[in-house]
């Protein structure tokens, strides 16, 4: 295509000089037109920076809010803020316990606890649970603590002695139990069990470390139980002492740094009480517990010696459970009381008969922390008595 430029036409001169003042306009102010588009990207920028700025801002009042809050919390008492319940329902066939086939509710456990800085603390824990006539609610644990260091805590109240591991780790829930009931002589005083399980007074506790093992200590010092003779049960002394000779419970157990899911406890009770064949019998416990865990294998065992001046006596049990799934455990325990006609303490209670107990059973767990599902045998051999063939199920669930 070619293009003259020698002779043009007016209307196309005119178009040119168009094009040309055109060309010269653009070149003149296309700069202008620059700085605008650069100020319009600029105040978008800061118009976004600004907004980024207002909900860092709102976010900032409300990190306030909580920090006051916070700060709110720790100068009042808490006390109730954590609250919670445990409870299992249950099913058994003719037993010891059970004289027929029967449906029923196990404990009604409400707790609560709460704190004061990091310092003092407190715990309360309220049982309703059923007897041949109704429901009655015992105070099951009531204390308040300081904590001074690692090294030193000191309670008072109604706490659950320091006599072996199962009393002092698994408490009240049948959630926490991988089975479902405890060892029988290990059961609760109004339950037929042959030791002191509660008692009320100090206790003092803490824990401490070197390069062989993790230590712990507990020590209670209170009011010794009694026994009921009309329910020949063991009481714990919660409004006053029955003499004036106070127990003493001590615990100290290891867990060593080089297998650190063993751990070891030895522990002791003396404590004076009158039975109806000897007053102010002095009665001595000694125990010693293992429990060992990995990879999905538990054991706990557990040996007390029941010493006064007249017989002695042995409890033992020894616990296996392993996780063939993550929700579903097998397990197997064989508790025993071994107990002297002579005995003047075990001999005033229903539970202090020789007996012996084989249990075998499963449990699913439904939700890990929450509930659980177990299924189980036991037979129960008692000495000078019946025998039993028992099946018991139970869910028991803890929010």
């Amino acid at each position: 295509m070619k293009i003259y430029l020698g002779y043009c036409k007016p209307s196309k001169i005119f178009g040119l000089l168009c094009v040309k003042y055109v060309i010269v306009l653009f070149v003149v102010f296309s700069p202008l037109f620059s700085e605008a588009d650069e100020l319009s990207d600029l105040r978008q920028k800061v118009e976004r920076q600004q907004k980024e700025i207002n909900e860092l801002s709102h976010d900032l009042e409300k990190l306030e809010q909580v920090v006051g809050v916070n700060e709110t919390t720790s100068i009042k008492p808490i006390f109730g803020a954590n609250m919670g319940i445990f409870g299992d329902i249950n099913f058994s066939t003719n037993s010891r316990e059970k004289a027929k086939n029967s449906f029923y509710l196990g404990e009604i456990d409400l707790y609560s606890t709460g704190s004061y800085g990091d310092r003092l603390t407190f715990l309360s824990e309220i049982v309703i649970e059923g007897e041949e006539n109704g429901f009655i609610i015992d105070v099951e644990r009531l204390w308040a603590g300081y904590r001074f260091s690692d090294i030193l805590m000191v309670m008072a109240g109604k706490e659950h002695t320091a006599l072996g591991y199962w009393n002092k780790e698994y408490h009240h829930g049948k959630q926490l139990f991988l089975t479902v009931a405890r060892p029988f002589f290990l059961n609760f005083e109004d339950e037929g069990g042959v030791i002191p399980m509660h008692i009320t007074g100090l206790h003092f506790t803490g824990s401490w470390g070197d390069n062989f093992a993790r230590f712990k200590y507990d020590i209670n010092i209170g009011n010794g139980s009694h026994i009921n003779h009309a329910k020949r049960e063991l009481m714990s002394d919660d409004i006053r002492d029955e003499n004036n000779s106070k127990a003493i419970v001590l615990r100290i157990s290891a867990r060593p740094n080089s297998v650190p899911n063993l751990a070891v406890g030895l522990s002791g009770a003396d404590f004076r009480l009158d039975t109806s064949a000897k007053a102010d019998v002095n009665e001595r416990v000694y125990g010693i517990d293992i429990e060992y865990e990995h990879k999905g294998f538990e054991f706990v065992t557990e040996y007390f010696r029941l010493v006064n001046s007249d017989a002695v006596g042995n409890g033992f049990y020894a616990q296996l459970g392993y996780s063939i799934m993550e929700n579903i455990t097998l397990y197997a325990r064989f508790e025993s009381l071994e107990t002297d006609r002579s005995d003047p303490y075990l001999n005033d209670l229903r539970g202090g008969i020789e007996r012996r107990q084989t249990i075998a059973g499963v449990k699913y767990d439904v939700d890990a922390v929450h509930s659980s599902i177990k299924a189980q045998y036991r037979y129960d051999d008692a000495k000078d008595g019946n025998d039993y063939n028992v099946f018991e199920l139970q869910w028991s669930f803890g929010f």
